[in-house]
């Protein structure tokens, strides 16, 4: 990967990471792992697309979202 591509997402991940921190200091989901919680986001839409050969649909991302947010609610 190369020193930009990295440096872009490890950017994107520091910010999802503390949106994931302020649900918790806020009590809207249990206290997890933001790493965790984005790796469940992002990994389905790569799985889909590169190991099915299906593309990523916007209901697919929705759904995807959806279905990760609802596990974490209390």
């Amino acid at each position: 990967m190369g020193a930009i591509t990295r440096m872009c997402w490890t950017e994107r991940l520091a910010v999802d990471a503390e949106v994931v921190r302020r649900a918790v200091e806020r009590g809207e989901i249990d206290p997890v792992d933001p790493e965790h919680v984005i790796e469940a986001v992002l990994g389905p839409p790569y799985f889909h697309l590169l190991v099915t050969d299906r593309p990523v649909s916007d209901d697919f991302l929705v759904a995807t979202v959806d279905l990760v947010v609802r596990g974490l609610r209390r």
